[in-house]
């Protein structure tokens, strides 16, 4: 059973912030141990596209300690010109774009014929596979915010030249779970807490949730897989947070988490076990 413990504490500040407020769990055989964190990541700002201002958690370069996981980025931002370049027509190979819409909407093109735009709440996961070209330009919502998160995810050697495949899915196609204590949870892939996502067929079996838990609040859950679990600390509760960090299982096995608070605890997360 792998117990995930979410958390949000407003009396943490950057100082307190280290290696230590943070814990990887393992759980097997009735027996628990603890293993730090290998490392803390701020995010930096990026600019991106034909002139995208983002915040980039990770990316490029040396992906080893998070693979499958190649990028993150936050494109959170709440001025027009600042986005509305977007991402002209590029190319992609041998990976899975992820692109998870909060607030604002973006306008998606590729050369498979696909078209359509996700709004909040909504996600777009697009195999790129052996090769597409495609396009994805931010229009903002009414006041002018245009809030998200993209992750790219490595596909296996096995399946780098398999067909290119654009699966996108709504926010009502995405099953939510309110716990007693307040705890909201959209699961959009994977299996957790007796709900599926509905998104299918990724190489990499990842669960990716977006939780939601209360300011100053902390949260146990089980998930019912046996495998390690991740223990998450907010450092700060300001406007905007962005960490990611990783740590290597007993068996070579990865997590990832990327999350972020608006006053209050708010974390997608992805992550493979």
């Amino acid at each position: 059973m792998k117990s995930t413990t979410l958390s949000t504490n407003a009396e943490f500040n950057d100082a307190e912030c280290n290696n230590s407020d943070f814990r990887i769990i393992s759980v097997s055989g009735g027996t628990m141990s603890i293993r730090p964190v290998k490392r803390l990541i701020q995010s930096k700002p990026t600019l991106e596209g034909a002139g995208v201002h983002l915040r980039r958690a990770f990316g490029f370069g040396n992906t080893k300690d998070f693979d499958p996981f190649l990028l993150l980025d936050d494109f959170r931002n709440d001025v027009p010109e600042d986005y509305l370049a977007g991402f002209p027509w590029h190319p992609h190979r041998g990976i899975e774009t992820i692109t998870y819409v909060l607030a604002g909407t973006v306008e998606h093109g590729d050369s498979m014929g696909n078209r359509g735009a996700i709004a909040a709440g909504d996600v777009q996961w697009m195999t790129a596979g052996s090769g597409i070209i495609h396009q994805e330009m931010p229009k903002g919502d009414h006041v002018g915010r245009m809030h998200g998160f993209q992750l790219w995810a490595n596909l296996p050697a096995l399946l780098k030249m398999t067909a290119p495949r654009y699966q996108e899915v709504k926010a009502l196609d995405i099953p939510e779970i309110t716990d007693d204590d307040g705890t909201h949870v959209r699961v959009v892939c994977g299996k957790f807490w007796g709900k599926t996502g509905p998104v299918d067929g990724i190489a990499a079996e990842p669960i990716y949730l977006d939780v939601s838990v209360a300011p100053g609040k902390k949260k146990d859950a089980a998930s019912g897989n046996d495998s390690s679990c991740l223990r998450l600390r907010f450092c700060r509760i300001r406007e905007i947070l962005q960490r990611v960090r990783t740590a290597r299982g007993a068996d070579g096995g990865r997590e990832m988490a990327g999350y972020h608070a608006s006053r209050g605890g708010r974390q997608p997360l992805a992550h493979r076990l």
